[in-house]
């Protein structure tokens, strides 16, 4: 995170007289060896000390110095809010028994070492990088940008997706890259987030699976004790608005970005049912237990029915907390058209902003309005100028970059640079080979047919497409700032719109030129920068 995180562990004032007593009286333990637990610095009085964490508890931590190879104890409550906040998210990252629940797959990250020694482990969001500022996402820290000048050294190490990402995030990205469609797929997801501490979400997927096939519900009861027992001693989120507006205004800007990926990802990889949702009545009981299924009779009867996989389950209307209702796709699924997903992707208001501002409201405990109006003011703010020049404000809102790539062309409408909707390519006048601008068989042969957008749209992989719909996103939808539009050469045709073929047929040989489909004519990858 920016300077709060970043700097030294410090004392309260008055605890600098014992602190610097103490400092003077620390010397080199002859042979002490140095523990291996996380490395950071620990500032007493105003002399920072390089050490490594020791042990922590309730009460406080015990860090080991690596230059004097003493101990020192910190209470917790000696320490800056800030501070220890940072410390304890350094040690609970490092600990061995959270590192038992560092679930999921091996990822690819880095260990950055700042100037100061402090250590942390994450990975690097190089699209959200400036050549003054690197880009991170640590343990805790979803967002943090380091001044290039403070950083030491980055390394590649390897991690645990779990190390990084909470449970929550985990689950986004499976429903986002693969999203369950069969009773199988739904019974397996279930036991991930039963695995994983997610006890209403594993019990809708059960419930789903069994939906699909009745055959599951075997598989799905041997699974209610664990499920039963992770409810029970599952305590319910606690979300707390940040404390300040400065932490608030953090909190929105790096929600806004995450929830952003996560429903561009959704509609570029999951499908749409192609029949009408069918509505499921969602009961959730006293003792936390979730049911689904279809309502027999009246809800407001003294015992409620609800149909479960063609088995009907009578419930006490005193055991029942509370009653909803959602709409369940059934299938059979298809893939979003390229105007259903623009549409989604560029709409502020219905679509993806709607959304994106219902996520970050929920995670912060505020209302949508409040919401909106924060990231609509992120780039102003007030500036204090004082005897030392302008005092640091809160965070504002960091450079991002969208790129078009090979939808390009899309930019804009989508008619390429030359206005061809899948019609025949254009050819032009004067083609090499053909010096009178009359095309010879052979040409009119290889002369290609562009696909529609609809049609090529349906032919790209899955995260082409949600690149393509963060570039949309970003410079239509009017969400954000646009500092800059940025242009490359096409790779296939360097720029020039055309590629030059070999002619076949009876009107003789040579080259031809046809209009490049990579890039459709216009000869250009578009990237976007904004706020």
């Amino acid at each position: 995170m920016p300077a709060p995180h970043l700097r030294p562990l410090s004392l309260r004032p008055a605890l600098i007289a014992a602190a610097l007593a103490l400092a003077a009286a620390i010397q080199p333990g002859a042979g002490a060896a140095e523990p291996s637990g996380p490395a950071a610095v620990v500032t007493i009085g105003d002399k920072p000390f390089a050490c490594r964490v020791v042990r922590h508890d309730d009460k406080g931590v015990t860090v080991f110095l690596t230059e004097a190879k003493s101990t020192v104890t910190l209470q917790w409550d000696q320490l800056a809010a800030p501070e220890r906040e940072r410390i304890r998210a350094l040690v609970a990252a490092k600990d061995p028994a959270a590192d038992n629940k560092a679930l999921g797959e091996e990822i690819d990250g880095v260990e950055v070492t700042l100037v100061n020694g402090t250590v942390y482990r994450g990975v690097e969001l190089a699209g959200r990088s400036t050549p003054e500022l690197r880009a991170f996402r640590f343990a805790r820290m979803p967002y943090a940008a380091l001044p290039a000048k403070d950083i030491r050294a980055v390394k590649a190490v390897k991690l645990r997706e779990g190390e990084l990402y909470s449970p929550q995030e985990r689950y986004r990205k499976k429903l986002a890259v693969a999203p369950p469609q069969s009773a199988e797929d739904h019974f397996q997801t279930g036991c991930w987030c039963l695995e994983n501490g997610l006890a209403e979400a594993a019990g809708d997927h059960f419930d789903k699976a069994v939906l699909l096939d009745p055959g599951y519900a075997e598989k799905t009861a041997a699974k209610k004790g664990d499920l039963d027992a992770l409810r029970t001693g599952a305590l319910p989120p606690k979300v707390e608005r940040p404390s300040d507006p400065a932490a608030l205004r953090r909190a929105v800007i790096a929600g806004w970005h995450q929830h952003l990926d996560h429903h561009l990802q959704r509609t570029a990889f999951s499908q749409v049912s192609e029949t009408p949702a069918v509505p499921v009545k969602v009961v959730r009981l006293t003792n936390g237990t979730v049911m689904e299924g279809a309502l027999k009779g009246s809800e407001e009867a003294d015992e409620v029915q609800l149909d479960i996989g063609g088995r009907t389950y009578a419930i006490e209307r005193k055991l029942i907390a509370r009653m909803d209702q959602k709409m369940v796709e059934a299938g059979p699924f298809r893939d979003r058209t390229l105007a259903e997903c623009r549409k989604y992707a560029t709409d502020p208001k219905g679509g993806i902003g709607k959304d994106v501002a219902a996520g970050v409201a929920k995670d912060l405990g505020i209302d949508e309005k409040e919401v909106l109006e924060v990231w609509a003011a992120r780039l102003g703010g007030k500036v204090v100028v004082g005897a030392r020049g302008p005092e640091e404000t809160a965070e504002v809102a960091s450079l991002h970059e969208a790129h078009w790539g090979v939808g390009s062309w899309l930019r804009g409408g989508g008619a390429g640079a030359a206005g061809n909707q899948g019609g025949a390519a254009a050819v032009p006048a004067n083609p090499r080979g053909n010096r009178g601008g009359r095309q010879s068989q052979g040409q009119q042969a290889n002369q290609q047919q562009l696909k529609s957008p609809e049609d090529w749209w349906k032919e790209q992989a899955p995260a082409t497409k949600a690149g393509i719909l963060r570039a949309m996103c970003a410079e239509e939808s009017g969400l954000f700032k646009i500092e800059k539009v940025f242009e490359e050469n096409c790779p296939n045709c360097a720029g020039t719109g055309q590629v030059e073929i070999m002619a076949v047929g009876t009107g003789g040989g040579g080259k031809t030129a046809q209009t490049c489909p990579v890039c459709r004519g216009g000869g250009k990858f578009f990237g976007v920068s904004y706020r």
